[in-house]
This record gives C-alpha cells, structure tokens and sequence, in this order.
C-alpha cells in the first residue's frame, strides 16, 4: 500500500487506495477524490480515519454584501464554516477493537488563526446544524484547503475528554 506523504509526523495522511477506484495507482490523482472516499492513514502510529459522510454548513464573507448565506456572482468572497467528516476512527492497527464513530472537525472562521481541526462525538439529528452532503455536492479533496488532518494540542484534549 503507498502513502501520500503529507503533513507532519503526527498528521494522519492519505492511503493512495482509499478513493476505491478501479484504476493503475500511478494514474490516481487523489484531488480528484471525493471526501466521502477517503481514508486518513497515519503509517508512524498505525491509526486511520475512515470518511463515511460529508457535511456542511457556510456561510460567505463577501466585498460589497458582507456575511450571506450564499456567495455572490462578481464578488470576491471568502468561504466560512465548517466541513464535517462523519467516520471511524481506528487508534491503532495493532488495536482495531479501539474504535470510535466520531466527527472530525474542519472550522473556517474570519480570524486569526483562521482554520482548524477538532474531534467531536456526533450529535443527534435534532441537533445537527450542518447539511450533509451527498452525490456531485460532496466536494473533492483538491477543492479544499487541506490535504492531511492534523492531530493539534485541541484534538488530543478532545480525544481525552471523549474517552
């Protein structure tokens, strides 16, 4: 199995397998790849992250219209939001009973820092404020900003706090 060697050591990266398409790896490009195909691996701890379903919920910082739920034609606008990974996450291979349905967090915010990743149990459907995404609508890896999921010091205290 061959890796996409991103992020730092602690970063989960892609598994070149994940997006199950039936074609040479060396003809693969995973910016093509829907996120609900994906699975996060991290090759130094052995864990993986496995992407069942996207979800969304945005808003857009526009020039001239300000915060609107919608972008606006002709106007440079700055997504906002977060993008829900909905999946399983195995700790490490040589645990697989240590498993957990999680959510892993990507949050855009117009600030200083402007992104990050967080880990979160899910919420009941009553509760969801995010869409979830299906089909054409579900975006591709290469249309988002990152590339690997990185585990910071808010994801471990997460982690610790749900277990």
């Amino acid at each position: 199995m061959g890796y996409a060697q991103l992020g730092t050591r602690t970063a989960l990266t892609l598994s070149l397998v994940a997006c199950g398409w039936s074609v040479n790896a060396a003809t693969m490009d995973l910016r093509e790849c829907p996120l609900d195909r994906l699975t996060f691996i991290d090759p130094w701890a052995g864990g993986s992250f496995k992407v069942e379903r996207v979800g969304g919920d945005y808003s857009y910082l526009c020039g001239v219209s300000g915060l609107v739920d919608e972008a606006v034609d002709g106007e440079r606008c700055k997504q906002l939001g977060s993008t829900v990974l909905d999946g399983t996450l195995q700790e490490h291979a040589a645990h697989p009973a240590t498993t957990f349905h999680i959510w892993v967090i990507w949050e855009v915010v117009d600030g200083s820092p402007c992104c990050n990743w967080s880990v979160a149990w899910p919420e009941p459907a009553r509760q969801v404020s995010h869409e979830w995404l299906t089909g054409r609508d579900v975006p591709l890896l290469g249309d988002m900003p990152f590339a690997t999921i990185e585990r910071s010091d808010d994801w471990e205290r997460s982690m610790t706090l749900m277990t």
